[in-house]
């Protein structure tokens, strides 16, 4: 369709003639004005513009519109749709281009949904038309009461208030949830989103608690567990039968593993069995063990 900023133009009393090009892979400005049949010195004058610079790479999807004048076929106007919210303006004027970089703001409406767990949260969410990450979000928010492995039961359900932006009509994605809760064997958590005047945001109970609390219930973004505690579990390398203290997750080579609470890393390394491991201390009397991992993250030492 034709630009948002259309109107603008229109009260030059100029009659337009609007051609848009979406960039493909391999696309630069020279190619794509050379389709739209704008000349290489109106290319020269709007890359020495101001903002010229953001032209220099772009990327699939982005958009491009000319607006020529029908008469004599020169260039009034070009616009650079980075995003919905980010647009680059090229205006004409003699034998150079001015330049303009506009951000738009969307609109944000309120959105409410609601599920019920009949196999996993994940599905659950989809069934509810959450996107993925809304759905992490929702995890996350609640991680620290409720561990999403051992603890989902079917029947447990949800309902959240979340942010919805939108521009001209068009969904652009979703916000922020604003309040949520989630009934697990039927105990009921609530949260809301606040902002303190530092401007930093996290999540309370209505009665002003954080929901954070002193461990993450689940460390990691998990497909499954793979093995669990056990007091007599059948060893694969040593080919034996041992206690297994701790909780084995199954997920894909680069998933990030968090730590369940604030503490001091005590040891980064290799440990015998447990491979490439990092070991957290929590105070004098508590300490986390992150085993079998890929790699670790840039920064991390004891």
């Amino acid at each position: 369709g034709e630009s948002i900023y259309k109107k603008r133009l229109e009260v030059l009393a100029i009659d337009l003639i609007w051609k848009s090009q979406t960039v493909s892979s391999g696309d630069n400005l020279s190619r794509l004005a050379q389709r739209a049949g704008i000349s290489a010195q109106e290319v020269y004058f709007i890359s020495r513009s101001e903002q010229g610079k953001s032209l220099r790479n772009l990327f699939p999807g982005e958009i491009i519109r000319f607006a020529i004048n029908s008469t004599d076929g020169d260039l009034i106007e070009m616009q650079y749709e980075k995003s919905p919210l980010e647009i680059y303006l090229f205006t004409a004027q003699e034998k150079r281009f001015l330049s303009k970089k506009v951000i738009r703001q969307p609109e944000i409406i309120t959105s409410y949904r609601k599920g019920k767990i009949d196999q996993s949260l994940y599905l659950a969410g989809k069934k509810a038309q959450l996107p993925d990450k809304t759905v992490m979000e929702l995890a996350n928010i609640f991680g620290w009461d409720i561990d999403f492995v051992f603890d989902i039961r079917a029947g447990d359900s949800f309902a959240l208030l979340f942010e919805e932006q939108y521009i001209d009509g068009q969904h652009l994605g979703t916000g922020n949830i604003l309040a949520a809760s989630f009934t697990n064997r039927n105990k009921t958590y609530n949260a809301v989103r606040y902002k303190n005047s530092n401007g930093q945001t996290s999540y309370y109970t209505p009665e002003g608690l954080s929901m954070r609390k002193a461990f993450l219930r689940s460390p990691v973004k998990f497909s499954h567990i793979s093995s669990r505690f056990s007091g007599n579990r059948w060893h694969p390398i040593l080919s034996k039968w041992r206690s297994h203290k701790g909780v084995d997750y199954a997920a894909a080579r680069g998933t990030p593993v968090y730590a369940s609470g604030d503490g001091k890393i005590s040891f980064v390394g290799t440990k015998g069995g447990y491979g490439k491991s990092i070991f957290i201390q929590h105070g004098g009397k508590y300490t986390t063990v992150y085993a079998h991992l890929s790699r670790y993250a840039r920064g991390i030492k004891d």
